[in-house]
């Protein structure tokens, strides 16, 4: 009987939490085409628009904040945003996040130069070693674009 009652009062404390959550509020890269941007006032982008949904199906009330990486980072470490999405997995992250086990969007890392650029590229990072590129204050690229930023290689 004691098991019912644990059962009963479990799922009427989740129950609860359903009708009087407060608002969740997230972070996200502001300006990040086609993820999470500000277009005519309004955000959008693909993660943006599956991540309300998501919640308004759910039950639940969502603001979304967009704002510069940097601060989309400090911010949930901190815990002045309950969450953080479009996020790539790091062991430093791993300390103050949790992860899902379903990736939301797959995100492809790629090298752009002018069209009429000498520079070509074919995985192999040593070719770019006398190189400047242009990354995201704070932003992970994964583990070899990670590692060859640390080395200093470009």
């Amino acid at each position: 009987m004691l098991k019912v009652l644990l059962l009963v009062f479990s799922i009427l404390l989740i129950q609860s939490g359903k009708v009087y959550a407060e608002k969740i509020v997230l972070a996200a890269a502001a300006g990040s085409i086609p993820t999470s941007y500000i277009e005519n006032g309004e955000q959008t982008g693909i993660l943006v628009d599956v991540i309300n949904q998501v919640f308004i199906r759910a039950g639940y009330t969502v603001e979304i904040k967009l704002m510069p990486w940097a601060r989309c980072l400090r911010s949930v470490e901190e815990g002045t945003v309950d969450g953080i999405f479009s996020v790539y997995m790091t062991a430093e992250r791993q300390t103050f996040l949790s992860y899902t086990s379903e990736a939301l969007i797959t995100q492809v890392q790629a090298f752009f130069v002018p069209i009429d650029s000498a520079i070509v590229f074919d995985g192999d990072f040593q070719q770019l070693a006398d190189k400047s590129i242009g990354i995201i204050n704070v932003t992970s690229y994964g583990p070899k674009v990670d590692a060859a930023l640390e080395q200093g290689l470009f």
